[in-house]
């Protein structure tokens, strides 16, 4: 992996990170699905005057419909099992099971995308650093009971989707611009999000003051339309299975900027997590698609030469 790949993945999960508490923000102002929806159509049409003015074009071939629908379909799934699941059970309990999507991103890989199969390093570096989520949120998961189940299931199908998203995106590549997905799946996601907001009778919670609006720039500008469009184009451009590692990252990030932005509590196991997320993406990318170390790959070249 080249490291500006490493440099934009590292940048895009936290800046996600971050985005938790942006969101918790906004949604002291407005209920889940009519803010979701509302972030998701200004996405949509600022997204949409950068493609018109860079001359990217918006259609999707029709060979690729399908592949489109799919994704709409997925990312309005995932956002909204999230929300939904998050009503029944602990953050906690959703910042580890959310995050197995990488995981299940490299099993789906090894089946779906040429060149990206599973090897040990890429297993132990993926159980590794979900471990150090797991550590991150340790005091926070809660106990278990028939409702905490019942979203647990809602947020592991989120983690699928999800998943299953990444390797649709994946074999786009040269297909569709990234840009290009990510304004079909904001603007169409938007429209079910603020009709869903419709059926469940959601109104204003609170008038937006200029801390709302901050959260919202924030979600809109860097969460959302650049850091989406970025995130497609290095999981075309890399392999989803160590791509997808670098979002072990996020629930740290969500960790730490909770303490600096929201004053939550900083939990000793944080430390000790951030080492082992750290340590499972280095381990998972230190290594080539095929299994192969560095050493080995350095050795190969040399043979070549």
């Amino acid at each position: 992996m080249h490291w500006t790949s490493i440099v934009g993945l590292i940048f895009v999960t936290t800046v996600w990170g971050a985005g938790f508490s942006a969101i918790k923000i906004g949604l002291g102002y407005l209920p889940p699905f009519l803010f979701v929806g509302f972030r998701f159509l200004v996405v949509s049409m600022i997204l949409g005057l950068v493609m018109k003015g860079r001359g990217t074009a918006f259609r999707v071939p029709r060979a690729h419909w399908r592949e489109m629908a799919a994704l709409v379909f997925l990312f309005y799934a995932q956002q909204g099992l999230l929300f939904v699941g998050m009503q029944h059970t602990h953050a906690g309990r959703t910042g580890v099971i959310l995050n197995s999507q990488p995981l299940m991103t490299a099993l789906l890989a090894h089946f779906f995308v040429s060149k990206d199969r599973l090897s040990t390093p890429k297993i132990l570096g993926a159980l590794i650093g979900f471990g150090g989520v797991t550590v991150v949120f340790g005091d926070r998961l809660g106990p278990l009971s028939p409702m905490a189940l019942r979203g647990d299931l809602l947020i592991l199908a989120a983690a699928l989707g999800w998943a299953a998203a990444n390797i649709i995106t994946k074999r786009l590549e040269g297909k569709v611009a990234p840009s290009t997905i990510v304004v079909w799946c904001a603007f169409g996601s938007s429209l079910a999000f603020l009709l869903t907001s419709g059926l469940r009778h959601e109104s204003v919670l609170k008038l937006p003051d200029a801390r709302f609006w901050i959260a919202v720039t924030y979600l809109v500008l860097i969460a959302t339309t650049y850091s989406f469009v970025l995130w497609n184009r290095l999981i075309q451009r890399n392999l989803p299975s160590l791509a997808t590692s670098f979002c072990f990252l996020t629930p740290v990030a969500s960790v730490f900027f909770g303490w600096l932005i929201l004053e939550e509590p900083l939990t000793s196991g944080m430390l000790l997590g951030t080492v082992l997320v750290a340590a499972g993406i280095v381990l998972a990318n230190l290594f080539g698609a095929n299994g192969e170390g560095v050493p080995t790959r350095l050795r190969q070249e040399r043979a070549d030469r």
